[in-house]
């Protein structure tokens, strides 16, 4: 049972940390980056997290409470009780009870995996294109574009602001490199299967 619990573990993101002590979050990203060369700072996780109310992400990291401390200390050790005072919080939220049993911490381990799954995936479904998706992207439709105009500059011209404007009702964009990361996939193969009847029609 002891292992299991170990499992279920607290984690905080550091972006939520550099809000609370107002350090820039880009600084803090070097500042984990280096700490975690050290061994007994241990790995860390990079994820994609949702910072505003417009389902805009930022690359942030998780940290476990013993990594939350330090590197509190060494961004702002005069607000680094800000840090205690939020992480004490999670760990007495009303929902969290320590398994009392091997059955029901197997149960409590099960719940938090498929929470922290539909988490990442929620996460996954906001995050962007990433910049070599976005080029990828550029070379499918030029190719396609170029495919079709042949050595007519006029009609590629056109074809390009075609494309564009197809794959964004495809995929009810405003733009077409807002596409979902998970998208990405699905944004190469339509532009792909293209036609000039779809695109003059």
């Amino acid at each position: 049972m002891e292992a299991i619990i170990k499992k279920i573990e607290l984690i905080i993101t550091l972006k939520e940390i550099t809000d609370l002590i107002s350090v820039e979050h880009n600084k803090a990203m070097k500042q984990v980056e280096k700490l975690s060369e050290e061994p007994s700072f241990g790995t860390v996780e990079k994820i994609a997290t949702v910072y505003n109310d417009k389902n805009q992400t930022i690359k942030t990291y998780l940290l476990s409470k013993k990594q939350a401390i330090a590197i509190g200390a060494k961004l702002n050790n005069s607000l680094l009780m800000k840090v205690i005072d939020r992480l004490e919080e999670l760990e007495t939220h009303p929902k969290i009870k320590v398994p009392t049993s091997t059955m029901e911490a197997l149960t409590m381990f099960i719940d938090v995996s498929k929470e922290q799954d539909m988490r990442l995936t929620r996460l996954e479904e906001a995050t962007r294109l990433e910049n070599w998706q976005e080029r990828s992207l550029q070379d499918a439709k030029n190719k396609k574009v170029y495919e079709i105009a042949d050595n007519d500059k006029e009609l590629a011209s056109k074809l390009h602001r075609k494309v564009w404007s197809l794959f964004k009702r495809q995929f009810h964009l405003p733009r077409y490199n807002e596409l979902p990361s998970l998208k990405y996939d699905d944004g190469v193969s339509y532009i792909n299967n293209l036609t000039l009847a779809d695109m003059v029609g």
